[in-house]
This record gives C-alpha cells, sequence and structure tokens, in this order.
C-alpha cells in the first residue's frame, strides 16, 4: 500500500487523548480524512462513544501496546463491512461496557494488524469475517467473554507470534459459515501462547482446509468446556492441514482432539498430518482421532494424560476411523489406559 501522508489526530484534527474528553467525533473526522493517507495516533487514552467506521486505503499507527489506548463504551471500537487495503499497529483497544466486539471487520480485502492488543471484551476481541489475506502479527488479545479472534470464511490468513490467553471462548477460532464450501481457507497458524482459554487454545472448525498450525504452545486450556471443545487444538471437518511442533499440555480435554463426523455421520476430517507434538497431562487423551480418513500421527509424546472418559480413551485414541497411519509415537503412562487403542468401528489403520 502506498501511504501519500502522514496526518497527526492530535496536531491535525484536535483529538485530545487525555482520557477525559470524548474524542469520538475528532477520531472520526481523522479517519475520514484518512483514505490513501497513514493516520498516526500519539500515546494517550481516547475516550470513545460511538463506534468508529473505516474508509479503504488506509493506515493506523499508533505509539504501541499500553501507550496508544482506545477505549470505548460502544459496542465496537472500530467497524468496517467492506473495504481494501487496511493497516492498524501499535494500539490498545479496550472495552468499557457489556455488550460488544472491539474491532468488527467483514468483507476486507489485504488486512494487516499488528502489534495491538484487545482487551477485556465484553463479547469477542477481534472478529473478521467473509475477507482475504488477512496478517494478525504480535498482538495480544486477553480477557473477552467470548473468544479473542475470530476468523469466519476468511481465505489466506496468517495467525503468527501472538499471546492469547484468559478468553472465556477459544483463544484462536477459525471457522466456516453454513456449508462445506464456506469454510476458512488457506491458513497458517504458527508461534502463539494460548494459555487459560475456557474453550480450546486452537480451535479449527466448519470444513476449514488446506492450513498449518506449526509450534504453538497450547496449554491449560478447556476449563468452560472440558468434553466439547476443551482441547489444546480441536479441530472439526479438516482437509489437507499439517499440525507440527505444538505444545498441548494440561488441557482440559485432549491435547489434540480432531472430529470428522458430519450430519450424515461421514468421516469429513481427511489429510490430517499431525508430527512433532506434545501432549502431556491432558484431562482425557493425548491425541483423539474421531471420525477421520486418511490421516497422520507421526513421532508424536502422548504421556500422563488422564483419560478420564476411562473406556474410551488413551495416549492416542481412534473412533470410527479408517486409513489412518499411526507410527513412531512416544505414548505411555496414561492412567492405565492403552498406549495406543482403537474401537471396533476403526479399520484399515496402520499402527506400529
Amino acid at each position: 500500500m502506498v501511504v501519500a501522508s502522514q496526518l497527526n489526530v492530535k496536531y491535525d484534527f484536535g483529538v485530545k487523548g487525555d482520557s477525559i474528553i470524548d474524542d469520538t467525533i475528532s477520531m472520526q473526522n481523522a479517519l475520514n480524512n484518512g483514505s490513501n493517507n497513514c493516520i498516526y495516533i500519539p500515546s494517550g487514552i481516547y475516550i470513545l462513544s460511538d463506534i468508529l467506521y473505516l474508509p479503504d486505503n488506509i493506515t493506523i499507527i499508533g505509539e504501541g501496546i499500553g501507550r496508544t489506548i482506545l477505549t470505548t463504551t460502544a459496542d465496537n471500537i472500530l467497524k468496517l463491512n467492506k473495504g481494501n487495503n487496511i493497516s492498524i499497529s501499535g494500539i490498545s483497544f479496550i472495552v468499557n461496557n457489556k455488550k460488544g466486539i472491539l474491532v468488527n471487520l467483514a468483507h476486507i480485502n489485504n488486512l494487516m494488524i499488528n502489534n495491538c492488543s484487545f482487551e477485556n471484551s465484553s463479547d469477542k476481541g477481534l472478529q473478521i469475517q467473509y475477507s482475504n489475506n488477512v496478517s494478525i502479527i504480535n498482538c495480544i488479545i486477553s480477557n473477552s467473554l467470548s473468544s479473542g479472534i475470530v476468523l469466519s470464511k476468511t481465505s489466506n490468513i496468517i495467525i503468527s507470534g501472538c499471546r492469547i490467553y484468559n478468553n472465556i471462548g477459544c483463544g484462536i477460532s477459525l471457522t466456516g459459515i453454513g456449508t462445506k464450501d464456506n469454510g476458512c481457507n488457506i491458513f497458517t497458524v504458527q508461534n502463539n501462547y494460548n494459555i487459560n482459554n475456557g474453550k480450546a487454545g486452537i480451535a479449527i472448525t466448519g470444513y476449514c482446509s488446506n492450513g498449518k498450525i506449526i509450534n504453538n504452545i497450547c496449554n491449560n486450556n478447556g476449563i468452560n468446556n472440558p468434553q466439547g471443545m476443551g482441547d489444546g487444538i480441536n479441530g472439526h471437518r479438516l482437509n489437507n492441514v499439517i499440525i507440527l511442533n505444538n505444545i498441548c499440555n494440561n488441557n482440559f480435554a485432549n491435547g489434540i482432539g480432531l472430529n470428522g463426523q458430519d450430519e450424515n455421520g461421514n468421516t469429513s476430517c481427511q489429510n490430517i498430518i499431525i508430527e512433532n507434538c506434545t501432549n502431556v497431562n491432558n484431562g482425557n487423551s493425548g491425541i483423539v482421532l474421531f471420525y477421520t480418513q486418511n490421516c497422520k500421527a507421526n513421532q508424536n509424546i502422548c504421556t500422563n494424560n488422564k483419560c478420564a472418559n476411562g473406556l474410551k480413551g488413551g495416549g492416542i485414541y481412534l473412533c470410527n476411523s479408517i486409513n489412518n497411519i499411526i507410527d513412531n509415537n512416544n505414548s505411555y503412562n496414561n492412567n492405565g489406559r492403552p498406549d495406543i487403542y482403537q474401537d471396533l468401528n476403526s479399520i484399515n489403520n496402520k499402527i506400529s
């Protein structure tokens, strides 16, 4: 994106940022003049009482997390329903109300969010829908009353280097909307730190495909949803996804849980590779493959998992799964349950 000039919201538009004056009107005026410009928001606490709407082709730069703070009593701080070429960096978004999503964007082509924080949302911290070419880099998302980051029916996604913790829902959620053609497609979720979230640390659901989940730490998640989505990494109806070098420990359900059961009882979770992941001391199993097909679990560590489901569990547990390869894993000491266990409906799996 080519930026024609930089405009300072305080000097050019009279925005105060003094934590007292309502800056909504003057800040919106600054944004209205921001198309093809860079809007610079100096350090300060900016009080907002209504939603700010973004134009196309805008770069917004603050002085960094905890220095440039936008706080609101409205439903959202930033909102845009259709646009192109949006870049936001160096801003803390903090809610001060009883409802609403901090930043709510849809139908965006080319979106970059870097070095921002999303704190104390009474709903989701950051929601992005129906968008393309989305990067969320080095952000903090914490203490939301729903999930931290939610992307729906969005393609070409990178979520990297983020710290997502203490959210009531999932830490990161990528999902589809409606039919199997509406999942997120082409995604990389890497080097993120997901801890103490009420549901899964990372949840990729709703027919998402062609992705990588790499080098994430997903620990202590699932306290609010231990059976349904209480995993470190939860995948539902995925296709062609690599899950590599992740640490998933101390989660209330499983370290990594894949569920491919669709409305017709088919195995809709296919072509998944789980490799070199550590799954220790989880409430149920280290790895669960439920209604999966043509998946591979290789060189993973699954130990000291509690297998709280009793007969339905093990270090690695296969249920209604076919044509999978379970090879060269280090699975042991899982509360007396088998290192690798498959039920009677799991057939044609290669286990070694």
